[in-house]
């Protein structure tokens, strides 16, 4: 199953992480969405992490 990220600051940094904080996946941001191919991680949740020059961003992830 796919995780999209849309609508993010050109140059972000996004970042999906285990809750120990190991970088799981990660990638810039660029013009378009940015997708994560989740099926083969566990379930469980996750921190999703999106950081700019100026702000960082994060939330939890529920992959079921």
């Amino acid at each position: 199953f796919p995780v999209t990220i849309e609508g993010a600051e050109n140059g972000a940094v996004i970042r999906l992480m285990d809750m120990l904080g190991k970088v799981i996946a990660q990638g810039p941001q660029s013009n378009t969405a940015l997708t994560f191919d989740v099926s083969s991680f566990s379930k469980g949740v996750y921190i999703l992490s999106i950081a700019t020059e100026s702000a960082q961003f994060r939330r939890l992830v529920y992959i079921r």
